[in-house]
């Protein structure tokens, strides 16, 4: 479903973005809400939002209002999984002495750490849904997972923020300016999407040595 939502948003923008752009206040509202009840929900995936944002309203706004929709859609979908996964998901954590491990490295070394590794998990490109069920369920302190969110999200929809907006500015520029080169546009989206995997990869290393229980021991 996400998947199929993607290209849905990704096959709409010229249409979609070009009416959330005219209509700037009633297109941010429908931005921002729908996000906030489709992503809670895990249905919508959180790159082509961040394209359509960028696409409809520019750098600065696109990215205040993905990252606001983001906010607000974790908040319900953390509110949903504690509510359905209860004690049981730390049960069967507690079982796995592996597990174990790693979910006490999250929530049971204090809060800086826990603010630490949510803000790497954030920071890597994760399913969202995936993400803010695994966080809710583990007990993740609501304050580090709302920081974590805003902060740790804010690079990679930044980026993708910023490449629609260039999209949508090439595209307008298209109807005053026949031929007008793409190339430069290319070449960054190229070099944004290596950064952004260079990224991830990075914090992904980092969250295995946060986590670690001993030097050189990876948890599984």
């Amino acid at each position: 479903m996400p998947f199929v939502t993607a290209v849905t948003v990704l096959g709409s923008l010229p249409w979609v973005g070009s009416w959330m752009h005219t209509h700037q206040q009633a297109g941010g509202w429908v931005y921002f809400l729908s996000f906030a009840a489709l992503g809670g929900v895990g249905f919508m995936p959180t790159h082509a939002y961040s394209l359509l944002g960028g696409y409809a309203f520019g750098l600065r706004l696109g990215l205040a209002l993905a990252l606001a929709s983001y906010l607000v859609g974790g908040l319900i979908a953390y509110g949903i999984a504690r509510l359905a996964s209860g004690e049981r998901v730390v049960q069967i954590i507690a079982e796995h002495p592996k597990s174990k491990a790693v979910h006490d490295a999250l929530v049971g070394s204090g809060f800086g750490k826990t603010l630490l590794i949510t803000f790497l998990v954030r920071l890597t490109s994760s399913p969202f849904a995936i993400t803010n069920m695994v966080l809710a369920a583990t007990r993740v302190h609501i304050v580090a997972y709302i920081l974590a969110t805003v902060v740790g999200m804010a690079p990679r929809t930044g980026a993708l923020v910023y490449i629609a907006s260039k999209w949508a500015a090439h595209g307008q520029s298209q109807v005053l300016k026949k031929g007008e080169p793409w190339t430069a546009t290319i070449v960054f989206t190229i070099v944004t999407f290596i950064v952004l995997l260079i990224i991830g990869y990075l914090g992904n290393q980092a969250i295995v040595r946060v986590t670690a229980g001993k030097p050189g021991q990876r948890p599984t």
